[in-house]
């Protein structure tokens, strides 16, 4: 494993530069391999290298942008995965999102969620809580489908007034408004 270099969170171009400066000797050492990688920067540098790759999208993060470039993203993406050997696709809803129903045949759903053999397995490790009236609820990551989110937290605070909820994220301006104004 070998650690190129920090990214911080910021600019598209900027990171796509980065990446392809990084990159460079690796790719150009490797030209007979097939790369693995996550999200629409590392599949746009590949595919600029001109080298195979297999694409796993986790998250569309372009759907905090701005309308227009959502629309941009949103063909880059599906551009990306045609181009890729297979691609990998975390959720149901990114490939309905993209495709609607007819998506490309190197397309694959990967579910990121935990199997359910796991729920079988006794636990005796994990704790029942003592006190039900103060549960936190906890929502990280990319803020989206804004009317669910809100319906459950208004739901559940009808429900137990004293329960808490913290979110972590971004999204949509209109999602994060929505948050806002139900907290």
């Amino acid at each position: 494993m070998e650690i190129l270099d920090g990214l911080e969170h910021g600019s598209y171009l900027k990171r796509l530069i980065k990446y392809i400066k990084t990159l460079r000797p690796i790719i150009k050492r490797n030209k007979e391999s097939v790369f693995y990688v996550f999200g629409t920067d590392l599949a746009l540098v590949l595919f600029l290298f001109g080298r195979k790759f297999i694409y796993e999208e986790s998250d569309l993060m372009y759907l905090n942008y701005p309308k227009v470039l959502i629309k941009i993203f949103k063909v880059l993406d599906r551009f990306l995965q045609n181009r890729s050997e297979i691609t990998f696709l975390t959720s149901e809803g990114f490939r309905q999102y993209l495709y609607d129903n007819a998506s490309p045949n190197n397309v694959f759903i990967l579910p990121n969620k935990l199997d359910p053999y796991f729920l079988s397995i006794d636990r005796p490790e994990i704790k029942l809580f003592e006190n039900v009236n103060q549960l936190r609820f906890a929502f990280v990551g990319l803020l989206r489908y804004p009317e669910m989110l809100s319906n459950f937290i208004e739901t559940l605070m009808d429900e137990k007034p004293s329960w808490e909820f913290h979110i972590w994220g971004d999204g949509p301006k209109e999602m994060v408004k929505l948050c806002k104004k139900t907290l």
